[in-house]
């Protein structure tokens, strides 16, 4: 006789494969420098490039708005989201834009 496992009396359909789409990533030394290509190669001509003020105040997001800039890609940078941004921070970074 077979364990009936941790839900007993519940058949499980046999299928467990499941197919995932996710967005290409890019990362590791160098990457960053690509990210203006990359945004062109996606036909965007404008980003709003969202960090926290920890990073500001390393200058990545300044670093990473300069690359993009560089590529001929308009960037709009906001860096008063918190460390993981939410819906809320983009809301408020959207409303200081206009």
């Amino acid at each position: 006789m077979s364990d009936p496992g941790p839900v007993a009396g519940v058949e499980l359909p046999n299928e467990t494969v499941v197919n995932w789409q996710a967005p290409p990533l890019k990362f590791g030394l160098g990457a960053t420098d690509e990210i203006g290509e990359q945004l062109l190669g996606m036909g965007l001509a404008k980003v709003l490039l969202v960090s926290d003020r920890h990073l500001e105040e390393l200058g990545l997001p300044a670093r990473v708005a300069s690359t993009i800039e560089s590529a001929g890609v308009e960037v709009e940078l906001f860096t008063g989201s918190q460390i993981e941004p939410t819906d809320r921070s983009i809301e408020q970074a959207l409303a200081e834009l206009d």
